[in-house]
């Protein structure tokens, strides 16, 4: 019996052989539409977790949350020594923590309106920021200035502004008050993804001042973690090194260089020369020692790509 149904499935389909391609032509087009359509939802699902993460600074956001004698919510961290206490003794290592407060607002300009989330970050040292957002007019340091507002060339475009205009938001309160501001036009920055075109960027103090906050508290801690396993490394490479493993730490004999000032910056890729300095430390050196395994690329990289710095910026120095 178990031979008989084998030979006459086989014969039918000889029999038919045109219908027998065309459905298994269908059958191998069915397959692929289903496989395109994952790849392309997973690459869109990765394009905007990565956009998000980066401008916004961070991967994880702790939120801090009030309950008045109403019972009415206030979101406020006042003091974050105790979050960040909880990070260093669950071990939770992070590259740098951003502290941002935001509003949904309505920008009014010349008769027109437009809703936006002002996102108060402290722009002249959100490093991370300047890396990601690319300003196509204004400038970073107008952006300084302590009612600069960044704004998208899609939202420009809808309230036909320029760099230098002022505009009036329209917004509530952390209590519920309604209340308004002014802001300058500092720069206008490139659509880069659907997040950024709904996202303007103002000074964290001028915001938290307007919103009800005093000095030195806001409403967000974000923190971006430290080389992700699902790094873009690692698709080029075997995974190594992640966060949070032996792999990744220091040798005894630099993690006892710690307590007299050793100075450590994480990175993502093999050459060192490209990661993020959350300290912008500016050492002013002429001289570098490299020091490491020479079949190791990250070594061979990182002296290769600062001698090459120092040539094209006609710096005088020695590796």
């Amino acid at each position: 019996m178990n031979k008989v149904l084998p030979r006459i499935a086989i014969r039918n389909l000889s029999r038919q052989k045109k219908r027998t391609f065309l459905l298994g032509g269908a059958i191998a087009f069915g397959i692929m539409i289903v496989t395109l359509i994952n790849g392309f939802a997973g690459a869109f699902i990765e394009n905007v977790s990565e956009n998000f993460a980066y401008l916004m600074a961070g991967h994880v956001f702790v939120q801090g949350t009030e309950k008045t004698d109403s019972g009415k919510r206030l979101y406020a961290i006042r003091d974050d020594s105790v979050i960040l206490k909880a990070l260093q003794d669950a071990g939770v290592s992070y590259e740098f923590a951003t502290k941002s407060s935001e509003v949904s607002a309505s920008l009014v300009f010349a008769g027109k309106s437009i809703n936006q989330n002002l996102t108060g970050l402290d722009i002249s040292n959100s490093t991370f920021l300047k890396e990601r957002l690319v300003l196509r007019q204004g400038s970073w340091e107008a952006a300084a200035a302590a009612d600069a507002l960044i704004i998208s060339e899609k939202i420009a475009t809808k309230l036909n502004i320029l760099p230098g205009d002022r505009v009036t938001a329209q917004f509530q309160t952390i209590t519920g008050q309604n209340n308004i501001a002014d802001f300058t036009i500092a720069a206008i920055s490139q659509d880069s993804s659907i997040i950024g075109s709904v996202m303007a960027y103002v000074n964290l103090p001028y915001l938290n001042e307007v919103i009800g906050l005093k000095p030195g508290e806001y409403m967000s801690l974000g923190f971006m973690l430290a080389n992700l396993k699902d790094a873009k490394e690692f698709s080029a490479y075997p995974t190594h090194c992640v966060g949070d493993t032996e792999e990744s730490d220091l040798v005894d004999t630099l993690a006892a260089l710690e307590a007299q000032g050793l100075i450590t910056i994480h990175k993502n890729s093999t050459n060192g020369i490209l990661a993020h300095n959350p300290a912008a430390i500016d050492l002013n050196l002429s001289n570098f020692l490299v020091i490491g395994c020479v079949t190791d690329i990250c070594v061979y990289q990182y002296a290769v790509t600062l001698r090459a710095y120092l040539n094209e910026h006609q710096l005088d120095g020695e590796v």
